[in-house]
């Protein structure tokens, strides 16, 4: 998989993102600044989740739980939850994993998240 991250890498210096993929160990470490971006960033998610204390959490933390995402999306939204932070849409190839979605009215939602194009295939 390719995220919006590596594809900004990828725009500066295709070599960069192949070090990331293939040899991390010769890239330089994230600087301070970056870093403190990605911090905040994951402190800012329970305040956001406080705003729709309604929500239903799906995410994943390995290959395994990726792959079952879209699925799991499905069933949430069919069970009717309103607000599901981290689900994952797929559509004509690509990939969309949102930080939340809030379901405004019938087929029509309000979607917060960033684009990914795969890499890697799920195979269910």
């Amino acid at each position: 998989m390719i995220s919006k991250s590596d594809y900004m890498l990828f725009l500066r210096q295709p070599a960069w993102l192949w070090l990331k993929k293939n040899d991390p160990s010769k890239l330089p470490p994230v600087d301070a600044a970056t870093q403190a971006m990605f911090d905040a960033g994951h402190a800012f998610e329970p305040y956001v989740e406080l705003l729709f204390s309604e929500g239903v959490t799906l995410g994943f933390s390995d290959f395994d739980e990726y792959c079952s995402l879209l699925l799991r999306t499905q069933q949430a939204l069919e069970s009717g939850a309103q607000v599901v932070f981290q689900p994952r849409f797929e559509w004509n190839g690509f990939t969309c994993i949102s930080d939340i979605v809030s379901v405004v009215e019938d087929k029509t939602i309000d979607l917060y998240g960033e684009l990914r194009a795969p890499i890697l295939e799920c195979t269910q």
